[in-house]
């Protein structure tokens, strides 16, 4: 890339960069500062990006790369090494590192989050003397796939109490936010309609009596095949993985007959999925329930459904298997949480590429081999 080019490119992305992080507020005492914060940073990110997995591995990329990091770093020492790395990374405040994150994901996101789909993520090597891993719950774009914000549960909590504190931190308006089970409750449903948002949760023995209502109502419908006025249903089939997967929506939006459903905030509609899988002579049958404020056709739910899975597929899987998440022993401090920040900072910047051609484990080798590649990078910040 040309000299002129670069100093572009850094121009562009730093101020970006500054404009959204520069805010982070150092936590070391003063006079012990010898590394500039924002050096780790982006020493951080970058390692992150090309490969690293510790603080160890990110300290030896900054070696290999330090004439290519000096164009846009200060690093008046040099590279600090990775006890300094892993010392400031547990120091940083991580709920102030989180509002950056999401100031800057916002402009990722911000045009295509039709549908928001959020869930949680064990970090399974980060417990530490015995206590139990820090779980992450993020909100995802299904969209365009990006994460759109996280926050951490609390010691001794679960989801029940992160989610409403990450829909309060991101922009949820005219979307519709999806949760698995473990988030269904009146609370956060209200949490949605009062912040603009529709909701679509999924329901299972939590909600007891509603969950026996629905699935009750719903499978009389399908089973003695009565339908009336108020009644949708729509079929889509798949097929991958050696297996064929029917799947079968059906909706009512006749909440008013079931006994429980008054006490949710604006449930406008009941789902039902049946999904029938075919792989070579088995055959199962398997049922799901929903309720949504949203009122669609039997269409667009069965869409949005498959659209939550994607938080699985294209988030915890590939965090899993690309940046090796369930292995990371980041865990002293908050360095488990900030840890987590920079990686979904860095895939959002690889999922936002479409130049490069691959997966992400791919993309991640050519950051490491192509400074090029990894600056094209930084300059969509």
């Amino acid at each position: 890339m040309a000299r002129m080019e670069m100093a572009n490119v850094k121009e562009t992305w730093f101020e970006d960069w500054e404009r959204h992080f520069g805010c982070l507020k150092d936590p070391r005492v003063i006079g012990r500062q010898l590394h500039p914060l924002m050096d780790i940073l982006m020493l951080g990110l970058c390692g992150i990006i090309s490969g690293a997995e510790g603080w160890v591995e990110i300290e030896q990329f900054g070696k290999t790369r330090i004439d290519w990091l000096k164009k846009f770093l200060q690093l008046p020492h040099g590279i600090p090494s990775h006890d300094t790395i892993g010392r400031v990374f547990s120091l940083i405040n991580p709920s102030k590192f989180q509002e950056c994150f999401i100031r800057w994901a916002r402009q990722l996101a911000e045009q295509n989050s039709e549908i928001i789909a959020i869930d949680g993520k064990a970090l399974r090597a980060s417990n530490d003397k015995g206590e139990s891993p820090v779980t992450i719950v993020s909100a995802f774009c299904a969209r365009n796939q990006q994460v759109m914000g996280q926050t951490k549960t609390d010691k001794k909590s679960n989801e029940i109490t992160a989610i409403p504190k990450l829909i309060e931190s991101i922009d949820v308006s005219k979307s519709i936010v999806s949760i698995d089970a473990a988030g269904c409750q009146k609370n956060i449903a209200k949490k949605l309609i009062d912040s603009g948002a529709d909701y679509l949760i999924a329901l299972k023995g939590n909600q007891g009596s509603l969950h026996e209502e629905v699935s009750t109502f719903l499978s009389s419908i399908k089973d003695n095949n009565v339908y009336g006025e108020n009644i949708d249903e729509s079929d889509s089939v798949g097929k991958g993985h050696g297996r064929i997967e029917k799947r079968s929506c059906l909706i009512s939006g006749d909440v008013h007959l079931l006994p429980t459903t008054h006490e949710w905030e604006n449930l406008n509609t009941v789902i039902m999925i049946e999904a029938q899988r075919v792989s070579g002579k088995t055959t199962s049958i398997e049922r799901r329930y929903y309720i949504s404020s949203a009122k669609l056709t039997a269409e667009k739910f069965n869409e949005l459904v498959r659209a939550h899975w994607s938080i699985e597929n294209q988030l915890h899987w590939i965090l899993d298997v690309a940046f090796k998440e369930d292995q990371c022993r980041v865990r002293a401090g908050y360095a488990a949480e900030n840890y987590a920040t920079l990686r979904h900072i860095g895939l959002n910047l690889l999922k936002n590429d479409k130049t490069q051609k691959g997966g992400i484990k791919a993309k991640r080798m050519c950051a490491a081999w192509n400074p090029d590649y990894l600056l094209s990078l930084l300059g969509k910040i």
